[in-house]
């Protein structure tokens, strides 16, 4: 079962090693790894809308609420190094879409399948589609 807490100082370094990540920094920006003092004046400036998932008490990844205009929040998450691969990715997008109330706004990169993979599982539906991103939203049925 997937919860969700609010972000605590004690979890910046596990979310900076998350951050700089390869597999991350490939699939969003900046496309360069940040420092430790960059990541932590980050999530400083994100904290009140920066959860961390849970499945069954084990941290597996974080999410960011963000108002992305127009009445749609976004969520944009990451799932832990350690837990790609698994399914959590999934879970996680599809417990954070019922979590958190409103309509969803996703920009994914196009050759970031896991990352659209978990989307269509949560139920989000393509709209909109350029050169290097597709942008999917979720409306409550």
């Amino acid at each position: 079962m997937i919860s969700f807490r609010p972000t605590k100082q004690s979890d910046y370094k596990l979310l900076s090693r998350w951050r700089n990540d390869p597999g991350s920094l490939k699939n969003k920006g900046p496309n360069k790894p940040c420092t430790e003092e960059a990541n932590f004046t980050h999530f400083d400036r994100v904290r009140d809308s920066h959860w961390i998932a849970r499945h069954n008490g084990t941290v597996i990844g974080g999410i960011l609420l963000q108002n992305r205009g127009h009445g749609y929040l976004g969520i944009p998450w990451s799932i832990g190094t350690e837990m790609r691969g698994l399914g959590m990715g999934k879970e996680m997008v599809c417990a954070a879409v019922k979590a958190f109330p409103g309509a969803k706004k996703a920009r994914i990169k196009k050759d970031n399948i896991a990352s659209l993979k978990c989307a269509e599982a949560a139920g989000y539906i393509k709209v909109d589609e350029d050169d290097e991103y597709i942008t999917l939203v979720w409306e409550a049925a």
